[in-house]
C-alpha cells in the first residue's frame, strides 16, 4: 500500500494505491460515499483500478 499527500495550486491531493487485483466497486456504498464527502467542500474523487486500486481524492485548501 502506498499513501501520498502533496499540496499545491491551493489544493491537496491524496493517493491510496495497492497493487492488488483491482476491483474496487466505484459505485459501492463506501466509495459512493467518500466521494460524495470530498464533492460536498468542492473536491473531486477519482478511483482507478486493475491492475491494483488507486483512489484519488482532490481537495480545495488555502
Amino acid at each position: 500500500m502506498r499513501v501520498e499527500i502533496s499540496e499545491g495550486d491551493g489544493r491537496v491531493v491524496v493517493r491510496v494505491a495497492d497493487d492488488g487485483p483491482g476491483g474496487a466497486d466505484a459505485a459501492g456504498r463506501g466509495l459512493r460515499g467518500l466521494g460524495d464527502r470530498v464533492a460536498s467542500v468542492g473536491g473531486t474523487f477519482t478511483v482507478r483500478g486493475r491492475p491494483g486500486t488507486e483512489l484519488i481524492a482532490e481537495l480545495p485548501c488555502g
